[in-house]
């Protein structure tokens, strides 16, 4: 979708304000939610695209009869000023520790007054948080699309089934992992739709699951789905899958639940408008647990580890081929821009036979590598000798399961004093992390503490975590290393291990490899990481004094099997 400009924005805030003043609401609270409560809305379904113009993933929108306020964590700080008119759009940019929606709830509550939400498009957890703060008006799907008049967006994507080879588990099994013979579940999340059919459909950007809702029965799976064309004609014919469309929702969960004792729906996942629907139909049956498929899907069996395992192995490939690609054409003084760095990154996933990327694709160089997610690669923005280029990238294979690595370079020439001294603090706390053996039960923050360690005792920070779940989606819950995770780490889990640095106007660095955590071969109830992801260093950014002998070891031993799988740019052969 073409970018907003200010003068449509402009339009389309005067249009709200005048429903806040017809409604008699001092504020209203936009989402950047679509029906399914995905991540990654398209622009074309984002609410709060509409009256900011603002392009991430994650952020929220609180507008009052005077104020636009767009709340942003530390990923978009910079990106947010970057790409929002200061005469519209009132940027708060929320310290690390701070989530966009408590500081929207703190602006919410000096307003006062009634709060309008959109409750098909807010999350009920939100929803109850908010009740217990103000006065609330809830207003439907049909009222957010005659305020907004979303262009639509086309459901490309057909749902297919991903091999038995693969998911390791019939979704039968997994049913009654979750729920007993008088149970039901009403599952929204589409990432643990994905997973619970074993299907895949590519309906979302940057996603492998597909529109759809879902009610778990003993034995059955019924999905709500925008159109039955773009279901594969091999899944009509799988017995336990029955598929209806998405308008007759609530008409067949009324006839479906008319007999069940209990349905268990996930306060994080479900919106405010199926909630109620559930509540009116059973009332005292319907009961809240948090996450209750995603502690099932984020622990991996051995056929998804194996799949993900050999999905990294041709992402490692890929990532080491732009970087090396890059390297030559610089060294080369070939004129190569952030855009065509990108392009052929993305090209070269697809030759390897990647269905799609994970998330889009991080390709920035100088002082645009220290834009933590930065989404614009510039066709004006050439890369020059001497500086910082931050690769951060992933895709989809045959499986549907995300991959997601990160890896930083110098261009060409030599790196600066304050390119190595930003690159091996990072270093120092990825392989503490990386290499930390810790007891059943320990929780992410613990392992934060590690890889922030040696960033913090040199004075410095970063303002994101330092791991996230992956799974169907580059994001998933059950897996969370922060500074504030009581997530308890689990064997079997997946996710990533990211430190980084930024420094606006000079550059930034991250180093993220993904792991399996297992349990310690030696050590009883000890777990450790299992590493996914090969590729080298580049010993241009690496200060040897800042590295001790434990660091020393360690680095060496990862980059010696680096230079056994051919994805070493060197790093084996310094003085370690």
């Amino acid at each position: 979708m073409n970018g907003l400009d200010t003068q449509k924005i402009s339009q389309i805030i005067s249009k709200l304000r005048k429903f806040i003043k017809d409604q008699g609401l001092t504020s209203l609270y936009i989402p950047s939610f679509d029906l399914y409560l995905s991540e990654y809305v398209p622009l074309e379904d984002c609410p709060r695209y509409f009256v900011s113009g603002f392009t991430g993933s994650v952020a929220e929108v609180l507008l009052t009869i005077d104020k636009n306020f767009l709340f942003v964590d530390g990923r978009y700080h910079e990106h947010a000023a970057l790409e929002c008119d200061p005469d519209i759009v009132d940027v708060v940019p929320c310290p690390y520790g701070v989530s966009n929606f408590d500081a929207l709830i703190e602006k919410a509550k000096i307003a006062g007054g009634t709060l309008g939400i959109f409750s098909s498009r807010t999350p009920f957890n939100s929803y109850k948080i908010l009740k217990s703060n103000m006065k609330l008006k809830l207003f439907n799907e049909t009222t957010i699309d005659s305020l907004f008049h979303f262009p639509g967006n086309s459901t490309t994507g057909t749902i297919k089934r991903i091999p038995d080879s693969i998911s390791g588990q019939s979704t039968i099994e997994k049913l009654d992992e979750l729920i007993n013979g008088g149970q039901a579940c009403f599952v929204s999340a589409t990432d643990s739709i994905a997973w619970l059919s074993n299907c895949r459909g590519y309906q979302f950007p940057y996603m492998a699951s597909f529109k759809a809702k879902a009610l778990g029965l003993s034995g059955e799976l019924h999905l709500f789905i925008p159109s039955k064309d773009k279901v594969s004609k091999e899944l009509l014919q799988v017995k336990e899958l029955h598929f209806h469309l998405l308008s007759d929702l609530e008409k067949v969960l009324a006839e479906k639940l008319s007999k069940v004792e209990e349905i268990i729906v996930d306060p994080l996942s479900i919106n405010t408008q199926d909630h109620r629907f559930l509540k009116g139909l059973l009332e005292e049956e319907v009961h809240e647990k948090e996450n209750f498929v995603v502690k099932k899907q984020s622990l991996k069996n051995s056929s998804e580890m194996k799949h993900i395992e050999e999905s990294f192995h041709k992402s490692n490939q890929v990532i080491f081929n732009s970087l090396t690609w890059l390297k030559s054409r610089v060294s080369k003084k070939d004129k190569v821009t952030e855009f065509d760095f990108f392009n052929k990154t993305n090209r070269i996933y697809k030759e390897a036979g990647a269905i799609g990327n994970s998330f889009n694709t991080i390709a920035g160089s100088g002082a645009n590598s220290s834009i933590i997610h930065y989404k614009t690669p510039s066709p004006q923005k050439n890369i020059e000798e001497g500086e910082l280029v931050l690769l951060d990238s992933g895709a989809y294979y045959e499986g549907g399961y995300a991959t997601d690595t990160t890896r930083t370079i110098i261009s060409g020439g030599e790196a600066t004093l304050e390119h190595k001294k930003m690159f091996t603090l990072v270093l120092k706390g990825f392989l503490k992390a990386m290499h930390a053996e810790f007891p059943e039960g320990t929780l992410g923050k613990e392992i934060d503490a590690l890889a922030r360690g040696p960033i913090k005792e040199a004075g410095y920070d970063y303002s994101h975590g330092t791991g996230h779940g992956i799974g169907v989606h580059v994001h998933e819950g059950g897996y969370s290393i922060t500074p504030t995770s009581e997530v308890i780490l689990k064997e079997g889990s997946h996710g990533s291990i990211e430190p980084g640095l930024y420094f606006p106007g000079v550059g930034g660095v991250r180093i993220e490899n993904t792991v399996f955590i297992e349990a310690h071969p030696d050590k009883e109830k000890t777990l450790r990481f299992k590493n996914l992801v090969w590729i080298g260093m580049d010993p241009k950014l690496i200060d040897l004094d800042l590295l001790d002998s434990e660091e020393k070891a360690l680095l060496k031993a990862y980059e010696v099997k680096c230079r056994e799988i051919g994805l070493s740019f060197g790093a084996d052969k310094l003085a370690l």
